[in-house]
């Protein structure tokens, strides 16, 4: 999901730094399901609202992640050490050759085939890897898609992320947005579609926890400095 020009790439990066944004809208399908997610990007920083109830803000410079817990005006903080422990510790209960990451990065290969999908002109690219199927239809002229693979990018280095990163294409290596995500694996399928994009400046509030929140306990596999 990136690569249009070097130098347009750090225009966009440098707009985004000084205080500008993006929020990208999607639907969410899978087995008879449907629920909307949005996502919001500043900087170096990256919220997700999943649901009313939960939205998890994470820095990919850090690594650090923030769970919120709406309904129970709590949440919960993760520092980079203890991310990197928790990741050590899945990845040390799993037979090397059992982890999604010790299957081959697949190759993106187009299809030819064409679609408008929410208002932009999309083009199919698959990528395989791991017995796991993605189908990617992607969008050139969607605004600043080149920042947001960036960002995701660096996400597949932070958290639990790398150990499953080669089940999808490098960010980077995209030619545009994917508008339209399809994902099938053990049967089941996954849809992912963009409903909207938009850039605004975005209040510094929206990647804090609310003053009113409280800090929960850790779980007990990293940083406390949280902890009440």
């Amino acid at each position: 999901m990136i690569r249009a020009a070097l130098s347009l790439c750090l225009g966009l990066y440098a707009t985004l730094t000084a205080g500008g944004g993006i929020v990208v809208v999607q639907k969410v399908q899978s087995d008879n399901e449907s629920k909307e997610m949005t996502v919001k990007i500043q900087g170096d920083r990256i919220r997700f609202d999943i649901t009313p109830a939960i939205s998890v803000i994470r820095d990919v410079q850090s690594g650090e992640l923030v769970t919120l817990m709406h309904e129970r005006k709590g949440y919960l903080r993760v520092s980079s050490e203890a991310a990197a422990a928790l990741r050590q510790r899945v990845a040390s209960q799993v037979p090397p050759s059992a982890t999604p990451s010790a299957a081959p990065r697949g190759k993106l290969q187009p299809t030819g085939r064409k679609e408008k999908i929410s208002g932009f002109d999309t083009e199919e690219y698959i990528y395989i890897s791991g017995g796991r199927r993605m189908d990617l239809w992607i969008a050139r002229d969607f605004p600043q898609w080149s920042v947001v693979m960036e960002q995701m990018s660096k996400l597949q280095n932070t958290g639990l992320d790398p150990l499953v990163q080669n089940l999808s294409p490098d960010p980077k290596e995209l030619p545009g947005m994917p508008i339209r995500t399809e994902t099938e694996m053990s049967g089941r399928k996954v849809i992912l579609t963009v409903i909207s994009g938009k850039e605004l400046t975005l209040d510094e509030k929206e990647f804090q926890p609310p003053t009113d929140y409280k800090a929960l306990p850790q779980p007990g596999f990293g940083d406390d400095s949280d902890e009440p």
